[in-house]
């Protein structure tokens, strides 16, 4: 992993304090040359509006419904929330308003505005794959996925509130992750993160439920402690969200009122009970990981290359996660195939009749024959299958220290002046990645030991480990050292 991800997500190689500080355009320059992929990704997906009819003046689904808020806001400057919608939708309808005042109030101006937040979302997909050490292409390849899963690409060109949702959560979770890997330096990433959390809390009720989750993963891997510190952190991820929950609920209370549907919501969850709660709850696992199997696929049908490093997990955290894992798939394959349901499940997007709203006029004819249906029920339970055994794989790898709650979680380099690798070696270790994290910190902190004399150099070229030389080099304070040309910051 380049030591720059650790800080940014991205690698921008900045040179050393003592050499001449790059202009702005040789670092843009510099930035374009390292990520022009994931760029190309975002190209080709916005060029798809060459082919994509967006500023066609039909609504699609719900477009229509959300699109009257938009209107009565750039109209008559007021903000109200039609009583069919069931989201909270606030930040959709500034958004929105947004592009119909550039471009027109019109059905085409607001999916526009949908596929602008959707491009944004894809960086930060490329972002969160490198902070977490996936290698550039990898990363790539994840954000190209992300881009043209059927139901992101689909519901791109329309107003709905689930591709926007999905754009700020991404955005969201990339600065939560950037601000946890800076440590107490990433203080500004996490705020921008809760920001973006509370964007997509008024955008779907869902939002709520990101500074949550990040407040679990935190408590339960032993990075936050009940104490002044704690606090501090706690406030960072939540008060932003919590704060916009406590004023769009004053909001609906006192000025716009309960939408009629978001009511009847709430009526129909009281009246299904708990028993009711439980089957839905039971049935849509199954589903969801089934769709996840559907949706990873590239990725799982790559790593038939490697099945003789396919292992069960190491220990007892990862071997119940994938037990449990692969008999909801097994039992919920053999309880939907035995009521002749196939995936896909859900079609209102993605389905025989391919991707996309089905109800345009017209409709859409069926584009593939029920047979088809057989064959992609067993690919995305076998693909979800392989998914659960890296991911419980994943689970049972070793804990860091800042994680088990010991030290501060931090390995330091004895190489001395060498700020650039400061924030790659205080990355914590989260369990998935331990190892690889770990060996390219170390691997960081020979480099330059190794390349600052002619007797380092020639054994990393040979193999040889530098580590024993560590001492001797740091002792002398090699002047060399101080001057390392920011290329090796690009080492991987």
């Amino acid at each position: 992993m380049d030591p720059e991800v650790a800080t940014t997500g991205f690698s921008t190689a900045r040179p050393h304090p003592a050499m001449p500080k790059s202009t702005a355009t040789s670092d843009g320059l510099r930035l374009l040359a390292v990520h022009w992929p994931v760029l190309a990704v975002v190209g080709v997906f916005l060029a798809t509006m060459t082919v994509v009819p967006v500023f066609a003046n039909v609504p699609s689904t719900d477009d229509w419904v959300y699109s009257r808020s938009v209107e009565i806001l750039v109209n008559q400057g007021r903000l109200e929330i039609h009583d069919l919608t069931v989201v909270t939708l606030i930040f959709q309808v500034v958004w929105g308003a947004i592009f119909s005042l550039l471009f027109g109030t019109s059905f085409g101006a607001m999916r526009l505005s949908t596929v602008m937040l959707v491009a944004a979302s894809i960086p930060a997909v490329y972002g969160i794959c490198r902070l977490l050490g996936v290698g550039r292409h990898r990363a790539v390849l994840g954000a190209a996925i992300y881009a043209f899963n059927p139901l992101t690409f689909a519901l791109a060109f329309t107003f709905m509130s689930d591709p926007q949702f999905t754009a700020l959560m991404i955005i969201s979770v990339f600065w939560y992750v950037r601000g946890f890997q800076l440590g107490p330096a990433g203080a500004r990433s996490t705020l921008i993160g809760s920001v973006f959390a509370a964007l997509a809390f008024l955008t779907r009720q869902q939002g709520l439920l990101v500074p949550l989750a990040v407040g679990v993963y935190l408590a339960g891997s032993g990075q936050w402690r009940p104490n002044r510190e704690g606090m501090i952190v706690a406030a960072r991820v939540a008060a932003i969200p919590s704060a916009s929950l406590m004023l769009y609920t004053l909001w609906l209370m006192f000025v716009n009122g309960t939408p009629e549907q978001q009511g009847a919501f709430l009526t129909q969850i009281q009246e299904a009970g708990i028993e009711g709660s439980v089957t839905l709850f039971n049935l849509m696992t199954y589903i969801e990981l089934a769709y996840v199997g559907l949706f990873v696929f590239p990725i799982t049908l790559s790593l038939f290359g490697a099945i003789p490093s396919w292992r069960w997990p190491h220990n007892w955290k990862g071997s119940p996660l994938l037990v449990i894992w692969l008999t909801i798939l097994v039992l919920g394959a053999l309880t939907f195939t035995e009521e002749g349901r196939r995936m896909p499940y859900i079609q209102q997007f993605l389905g025989l009749h391919g991707v996309g709203p089905t109800d345009i006029i017209g409709g859409r004819p069926i584009a593939a024959a029920q047979g088809w249906t057989v064959l992609a029920t067993i690919l995305s339970v076998l693909s979800a299958a392989i998914c659960g055994l890296f991911l419980a794989r994943a689970v049972s790898l070793p804990r860091s220290p800042r994680q088990k709650g010991g030290g501060d979680g931090r390995s330091h380099c004895p190489v001395p002046g060498r700020r650039d690798f400061t924030a790659v070696l205080s990355l914590p270790r989260m369990d998935h990645l331990g190892r690889s994290v770990s060996a390219s910190a170390r691997s960081a902190c020979r480099l330059p030991a190794a390349l600052g004399n002619p007797r380092g150099r020639a054994q990393y070229r040979s193999g040889m480990d530098p580590d024993r030389h560590h001492g001797a080099v740091q002792r002398r304070g090699h002047p060399r050292l101080h001057r390392l040309p920011g290329r090796y910051l690009e080492h991987r």
